[in-house]
């Protein structure tokens, strides 16, 4: 598929909840911006999906300014700070990687073992500062161009690489190149 189009980009902070569409977002050396920030462990320290608790898939997220607000119908809501890195570290495995977590703390396991009827709790965790999940390949390498109808200012024919850097990216957004693992919550038409 030479140079498509993205026409849509969704990211889902918590793994397995449902998403959120946008119209621009921030791509950063992991990915999308607050795409699968976090995930859901039991103790033990398994990560847990909609495969063992369906209703994850029933949970809303909302970007706010103070954090990822976590809301389902007759339950009430939580919210996730962005900042959150502070709490009692969690040794999980995702798909055959052993990773460091950080767990968001008591009001949101409860919060969330209760709105999705968890017989065992669950816990909200996210990566611990400095730590990587290891990956065979780098997550994307991705060349854009802004489209002309864009109102924000144009990227020209630049090719973003995503190591340690932050772009924008926006519907319309031409995809010039990329490599790796594309792994965005976008989703690509043709020419």
């Amino acid at each position: 598929m030479p140079n498509p189009l993205v026409t849509a980009l969704h990211v889902y902070p918590v793994k397995s909840m449902k998403g959120i569409s946008l119209s621009q977002a921030t791509l950063t050396a992991r990915g999308l911006q607050h795409d699968r920030i976090w995930m859901v462990v039991a103790a033990d320290g398994r990560f847990v999906t909609q495969r063992n608790q369906p209703r994850l898939g029933l949970v809303h997220t909302r970007l706010e300014a103070e954090g990822v607000v976590l809301a389902l119908e007759g339950c009430g809501s939580v919210t996730l700070p962005y900042d959150a890195v502070a709490g009692k570290h969690i040794a999980t495995q995702v798909w055959g990687d052993a990773c460091d977590t950080v767990d968001q703390g008591p009001e949101a396991s409860e919060w969330l073992t209760r709105a999705v009827g968890s017989p065992v709790a669950l816990h909200i965790v996210r990566m611990a500062p400095g730590f990587t999940r290891p990956q065979n390949q780098p997550l994307f390498t991705v060349g854009v161009a802004k489209s002309s109808h864009s109102q924000e200012q144009s990227m020209g024919d630049c090719t973003l690489v995503c190591q340690g850097q932050s772009r924008h990216i926006m519907l319309g957004t031409r995809v010039l190149h990329w490599a790796g693992v594309f792994r965005l919550g976008d989703v690509l038409s043709g020419p």
